[in-house]
């Protein structure tokens, strides 16, 4: 499977990740790691998650963060 992300998406993880280093450099690492294993999971398994009211979206969350 291709993985690809949206601007948004991109966007919303530069935020993240910007907004986490600021307060933790050592959380931002974990919420990034997190993130990581998270897409990584997606990437081999594409129905993995809840679906949304969005047509072909699904929603998963990141182990561990709201």
């Amino acid at each position: 499977m291709n993985l690809r992300y949206s601007g948004r998406a991109q966007s919303d993880l530069t935020g993240i990740l910007d907004y986490t280093e600021e307060r933790s450099p050592q959380g931002a690492y974990k919420v990034k790691l997190a993130i990581k294993r998270t897409i990584e999971t997606i990437a081999q398994n594409p129905n993995v998650g809840h679906r949304t009211g969005r047509i072909g979206t699904r929603g998963t969350p990141v182990g561990g963060y709201p």
